[in-house]
Formats: structure tokens, C-alpha cells, sequence
């Protein structure tokens, strides 16, 4: 594995000596008194100390629970807070960070019963080495969920989940020791942690990690490290390729990407026309046509649940929005001045996975009806939520299958994502999806804005719709020449009318761990610093 500062090669650890390192960490874990299945969280960047921390984690039998480290410009009471919730949930009593984080955890963290132990990776790391054995259905890993409506929870991974899933993904990838990998997600999400990171890397495979920091300030400096290492694979939310696109308008002299096959596309709504503008934008560096994989996933699954077939173009569904909020696909003819949703087919589920959509009474959905998503599998979480038995029973169900919130449709045997149940918006009656509500608003031509998020606003004449709006221009006639653009465009494309337009800072929408929009709860108070649209 390599570590790349601003692009460029930096710290590398083979694989080898990563399994020695872990040793030599898990003997000084457990000379300090951490037992088999205890819980060990890791607030460290990406680096060659998270590997050495995870695997000497598991080598000694405990539990890694990867937390993100405090955002550069955010509070750190907030930080705290969060974090010390997750420590408290998980019955946390070490911690292993790095020099640069010590500042801030030694003196703040607590378990709720006392503080906790908080160590640097060197300071654990002993000579000799120990790798206590584990069988499949002991607890490996807790990840924390992004949470976009809810509190953030830890699922219980065990180690056979977490081999069945990397497998499901190498398989579905048809991932090989020619492949190379390169990647700047954080490495204590489920993408980044088990498609990026420990999938390449328990198949043999080199990786090259940016950090998250690098990419935001550069993120042509992944593309350039793309072409430069010759890496065929990579994975991203939708919004990560879009920023590429936002930020940077050239192709880079020189570039090749000629050699990368695989841009696992996940995590947020698939949009057709981002995958074609970047696919567009780099053709002339040798990019494939068909590179993009759109994909569905989910922390409760191990991440993988559906894969469509490799080097295919992207299918997609031209759906009748009305007909969809009644839920049911109505295919709409290929008429550009027609308005329409489109929805990107995911393909079919992963190797010892299985998806089925159910009706409100759980019921199997009609084909080509809207239902909601029901996966079960060996890379399935069985336990559900760490410490959270209430949670856990709302989504573990019987036969071993796991609700995921999500809802869908099946068409020709492949599966459709439609949205979640918990974004949906309710206006005069009808449904509507908020991120086809977002993505109306996000295409609008010319548009300044950088964020949009729709929420749903309840009043005395029932559901309404606002929309957050983050742009850097401030002045009044600039709110009132946008809120009149974005108005015209919600009726025209979705024939509803948003009932207030709040406009905030670039970045003042608030996002998970992984970059989505962090949805309110429903507002029936409309006194925002708002536009009446």
C-alpha cells in the first residue's frame, strides 16, 4: 500500500510487513489489557499507521471501530460530542490516534463511565508479535453508518461478513494482481474502508490512498495519479466525479487513462448525465466509454448488494415522474421537450446475495411496481446495531433479512433505487423524491449555487416544499433573479412550487462523514432567513 501527499509518492508498507506490524501492535494491546472482542476505536488520517492500528486491532482479537478525526475548520466541541456518543455506544476504552489528534482526544474523550485510553500506534507496538485466532462469526469491525436522517449507528460486521463482502466485490469487479487501485476516500467509511482499502488489499492487489484533504484541495491530483500510476480501478459517490468536473476544466497534457477500467460510481443517486459529462471530458486522455459501474451498497451489507455486468454502457429508465410518485414505472417515450426521471439500472445482486422488494404489508411488489429493498446474504450484517436492540429489531426481519430504508423497482430483472422512505416529500397530497427534486434544481443551466438539499415543510394547509440553497452570492438581486430561475424550473420540470427558497454560505448545508446532505427533520416553522418562492 502507498500513501500519496498532494499526488506524489510518499510512505508505502507491503503486505508483509503490514502482517508483522499488526503482530507487534496486537502484542501491545494486549499486554495493556485489552481483551478478545473488545471494542478499540481508531481516529487516525489516512496513513500506514491506520493499517498497522486496524490489523493489530483484529490480530489481537478485538474489535476496530474507525471514527473520522475533527474537520479542519469545524467545532471541536461538536466533534467531541459526536465522538464520544460513538464511544459510549460501542463500550469503547482505547483509543489509537496520531500525534496530531492527541491535542484534542487526550483530554476530551469519555466512555460516559470515565475517560478512555487514548495512545499513539508507536507507543503500542511492542517487538514480539501475537495474532489471536477469530472464527467467521465473531465480531470484526463496527461501522458507523453516514446517518442522512438519523443518528449515526455502528453495525456489527463479523469476519465472515467482512471476507464474504471483499470477495462479492473482487468477484463482481473481476478484480486480478494486474489491477491497481487509487483512491482518496476516507478510510473510516464503509467505501472507502472496505471497497477501496481492504478489498484490493486482501486480494494481493497494490493500492495508493490520497487523503480526502488532498483531493478537496486538488482533486485533478487524482486524476493525475490515475494516469500517472496507471491505476484501473477506483470508487466514488456521484458528487466525488462531479467535483472534478466543477473544479477543473482542462485535461491535463500528457494524461493517460488508457489503463483505468472500473470507476465504481455509489453511495448517492446515480445521474446518467454526470457519468456521460465526465466520461466526455476525458475521452480525449483514452478514458473507456463504459468505465463507469454504477453500483448499490449499504455499511449493513458489507457495502455490496448490487453490481451490473463490467464494461457495459449504463442503463437507464426514462420514467413518468407522476406515475413513479404513485409507485409504479411508466416508461416515457424519447422525447427531449417531455419531462421524465431517469433512473440507472444497478444491475443484479453480488455473488451470495440475495434483493427483494416488498409492499407495505410485506408482500412481494408487483413488477415494475415501487417496493421496498430487503437483501440478505453472508456479507449481511446478523446482528444489526452495536448496543442498539431496538434499532436492530426494526431492521433485522425473518429468514435472515435486513430492511435497508431504501425502495426500488425491478425491471427486466435488474434493480432500479428510487429513493429512501424517509425522503420523501409530501406536497398537496403527492409524493415527490427529494433527490429528483435536488437533481431538477442542480441541472438548471447556469445555475451559481453549489449545494441543494429539499426538505419537507409542514404547514395549516399541509406538506410543502423547501429548498437550501448554498451559493457565495448573497445580494438581494441576486436572490430574487435565482429563486425566480429555480421556481420556473421546479413547476416546468415537476409541476410543484417550492413554498420557501433559504439561501446559505458554500458549505452550509450540513453533510455526513461521507459527503451527503444531512436531511431535518420535517419544519412546520417557515420564518427561515428565506425567500417565499
Amino acid at each position: 500500500m502507498h500513501v500519496l501527499r498532494r499526488g506524489q509518492n510518499g510512505d508505502a508498507l507491503s503486505y508483509g510487513d503490514l502482517f508483522a506490524e499488526a503482530g507487534r501492535v496486537a502484542a501491545g494491546l494486549l499486554s495493556r489489557g485489552v481483551r478478545p472482542g473488545e471494542r478499540v476505536a481508531l481516529v487516525l488520517p489516512t496513513s500506514v499507521n491506520f493499517a498497522r492500528a486496524f490489523f493489530g486491532v483484529l490480530a489481537a482479537g478485538a474489535v476496530a471501530v474507525p471514527l473520522p478525526g475533527p474537520a479542519p475548520f469545524g467545532s471541536s466541541d461538536a466533534y467531541l460530542r459526536r465522538t464520544s456518543a460513538a464511544l459510549r455506544r460501542s463500550r469503547v476504552r482505547t483509543v489509537l490516534t496520531a500525534p496530531a489528534m492527541l491535542p484534542l482526544l487526550g483530554p476530551g474523550l469519555s466512555d460516559g463511565a470515565g475517560p478512555v485510553d487514548v495512545l499513539l500506534v508507536r507507543e503500542v507496538t511492542e517487538p514480539a508479535a501475537a495474532h489471536i485466532a477469530r472464527t467467521a462469526s465473531d465480531p470484526a469491525v463496527i461501522q458507523y453508518t453516514s446517518g442522512t436522517s438519523s443518528e449515526p449507528r455502528g453495525v456489527v460486521l463479523s469476519h465472515g461478513n467482512v471476507a464474504a463482502g471483499v470477495e462479492a466485490i473482487a468477484h463482481g469487479t473481476r478484480l486480478t494482481g494486474n489491477d491497481v487501485g487509487c483512491t482518496w476516500l476516507p478510510l473510516f467509511h464503509d467505501m472507502g474502508l472496505i471497497g477501496s482499502f481492504l478489498t484490493p488489499l486482501l486480494h494481493d492487489v497494490d493500492i495508493h490512498l490520497l487523503t480526502p484533504e488532498d483531493y478537496l484541495r486538488s482533486p485533478q491530483d487524482w486524476i493525475r495519479a490515475m494516469g500517472r500510476l496507471g491505476a484501473t480501478f477506483t470508487m466514488a459517490p456521484d458528487s466525488g466525479y462531479r467535483y472534478v468536473l466543477r473544479r477543473d476544466a482542462a485535461v491535463p497534457a500528457g494524461l493517460d487513462l488508457s489503463r483505468w477500467r472500473i470507476a465504481v460510481n455509489g453511495a448517492e443517486p446515480v445521474d446518467p448525465k454526470l457519468q456521460d459529462a465526465f466520461v466526455g471530458r476525458f475521452a480525449p486522455a483514452g478514458l473507456s466509454e463504459n468505465v463507469f459501474l454504477p453500483a448499490y451498497g449499504l455499511a449493513e451489507a458489507t457495502l455490496a448488494v448490487a453490481f451490473p455486468p463490467l464494461g457495459r454502457p449504463a442503463k437507464v429508465l426514462r420514467a413518468d415522474r407522476d406515475e413513479l410518485n404513485r409507485g409504479r414505472y411508466v416508461p416515457v417515450p424519447s422525447d427531449p421537450g417531455r419531462p421524465c426521471r431517469k433512473l440507472v439500472s444497478v444491475g443484479t445482486p453480488v455473488r451470495r446475495t440475495e434483493v427483494r422488494l416488498t409492499t407495505a404489508s410485506g408482500e412481494p411488489a408487483a413488477p415494475g411496481t415501487i417496493g421496498a429493498v430487503e437483501v440478505r446474504g453472508a456479507s449481511v450484517t446478523s446482528t444489526g446495531y452495536d448496543h442498539h436492540s431496538e434499532e436492530s429489531r426494526r431492521v433485522l426481519l425473518p429468514g435472515g433479512w435486513l430492511a435497508t430504508g431504501d425502495l426500488g423497482l425491478q425491471h427486466d430483472g435488474e434493480l432500479y433505487i428510487v429513493g429512501r422512505t424517509k425522503e420523501v416529500i409530501i406536497v398537496f397530497g403527492a409524493n415527490h423524491w427529494a433527490s429528483d427534486i435536488e437533481a431538477v434544481v442542480r441541472d438548471t443551466p447556469d445555475l451559481p449555487v453549489h449545494g441543494i438539499l429539499a426538505e419537507q415543510i409542514w404547514n395549516d394547509e399541509g406538506g410543502r416544499l423547501g429548498l437550501v440553497v448554498e451559493t457565495t452570492q448573497h445580494d438581494e438581486a441576486f436572490r430574487r433573479a435565482t429563486t425566480e430561475r429555480i421556481r420556473a424550473r421546479v413547476v416546468a420540470e415537476l409541476g410543484i412550487t417550492p413554498d420557501t427558497i433559504e439561501f446559505v454560505r458554500r458549505g452550509g448545508i450540513a453533510r455526513t462523514s461521507s459527503g451527503k446532505a444531512l436531511r431535518r427533520p420535517p419544519s412546520s416553522d417557515t420564518r427561515m432567513s428565506s425567500s417565499r418562492a
